[in-house]
């Protein structure tokens, strides 16, 4: 007979190291509720009070924004479907029953409702719901009033111009593009999305793209110091062979000076990342100068409120751009790495079981 130990000392061993050793809370295979009285005090400790009819109402607006979102997005093109029994259960409470119970008929789509559920929970920014408009006037503003056309062609700055190929601000990023990166970002929560909003430069060259970025420095469109080191990443440029270069040129005009060096930067391997990517669904093939960048929104309706907000810069080159457009390095086989890694993250055991099983 195998021993056990007393049940004060028991442990649920799979929550227990989502606290202390850092393992991710959506990972668990299953919950630990007995009954219905448990799923109450469950839901208001996560922020949902069950006697609250608004409350109710977000919770059946997040139930039916996962199931959409799991039907879309992970099983459209694969064999597997939800039972009906599963996408019609209204009651929450059942659910986080039915994840609790190892050997219920539905313990795993009960479990994949809820991460994709805790997921979206995590995808709505205060600031963003209340002052969005506001922050992206503000941010997109700073690089308009530098850019102008001429003669059908765009220009950053006045003297001594750079010259682009495109310059695109990003609005909002859709909510199921929220969902698909938090679920292969190991914390799952949205904090950690910093391209909500952002801008691209697609400059003629690699060189324009360091241009770009002293133009930026130069005139105080964005603060280097608000800058987050963790987030910057360049794989377009490599920086010591470009000092060493510039370090060559004398007794060159600037227009001579700036066609060897460009020349010479396109003749130049492209460099690694200067550190580990933050993103494990970029292909090495992806070529760009990346960083995060907070700044200070102040808005006065319909409340007076001061704020940091991230946004992303992206600056390309034409060849990178249109690498990333094309082949394994394309957004759009980007975005299937993404939703590949998140249907084996949500779904989990039941991509294993038979059509009959699930």
């Amino acid at each position: 007979m195998q021993n056990t130990p007393p049940i004060e000392l028991s442990f649920p061993f799979e929550i227990l190291n989502s606290f202390v050793s850092g393992n991710t809370a959506i990972d668990i295979p299953r919950l630990i509720l007995k009954d219905l009285s448990e799923t109450v005090p469950f839901l208001e400790c996560y922020g949902f009070r069950w006697d609250h009819e608004a409350d109710r109402e977000e919770l059946e607006k997040i139930r039916k924004t996962a199931i959409e979102f799991i039907e879309v997005e992970l099983l459209t093109g694969i064999d597997l479907s939800m039972p009906r029994e599963v996408s019609s259960q209204k009651d929450v409470r059942l659910l986080l029953l039915w994840a609790s119970d190892l050997e219920h008929k539905y313990q795993k789509w009960a479990c994949a409702i809820l991460r994709v559920g805790h997921t979206l929970s995590h995808c709505y920014s205060h600031f963003n719901d209340r002052y969005g408009g506001e922050i992206r006037k503000q941010v997109f503003s700073r690089f308009e009033e530098h850019l102008h056309r001429e003669n059908d062609s765009l220009y950053l700055g006045a003297e001594h111009p750079i010259e682009l190929l495109e310059f695109e601000a990003k609005p909002q990023k859709p909510l199921f593009s929220i969902v698909l990166k938090l679920l292969h970002k190991p914390e799952n929560v949205a904090s950690g999305i910093f391209d909500r909003i952002g801008v691209r430069f697609i400059t003629k060259n690699r060189f324009d793209a360091l241009l770009v970025v002293r133009y930026l420095r130069r005139h105080n469109i964005v603060m280097f110091a608000n800058v987050k080191p963790s987030r910057s990443r360049n794989t377009l440029v490599d920086i010591p062979l470009l000092e060493n270069a510039l370090n060559k040129l004398h007794g060159l005009s600037r227009d001579e000076a700036l066609t060897e060096i460009r020349k010479q930067v396109a003749a130049s391997d492209y460099p690694g990342p200067a550190q580990p990517s933050y993103n494990p669904y970029s292909n090495a093939n992806y070529h760009s100068i990346q960083f995060t960048c907070r700044q200070l929104i102040r808005v006065d309706e319909p409340e007076p409120a001061r704020f940091f907000f991230p946004f992303e810069i992206q600056i390309l080159d034409e060849q990178s751009y249109l690498t990333s457009r094309t082949g394994y390095a394309s957004h759009s086989l980007y975005k299937e790495r993404q939703k590949e890694a998140a249907r084996e993250r949500v779904l989990a055991d039941l991509l294993k079981q038979s059509p009959e099983q699930a």
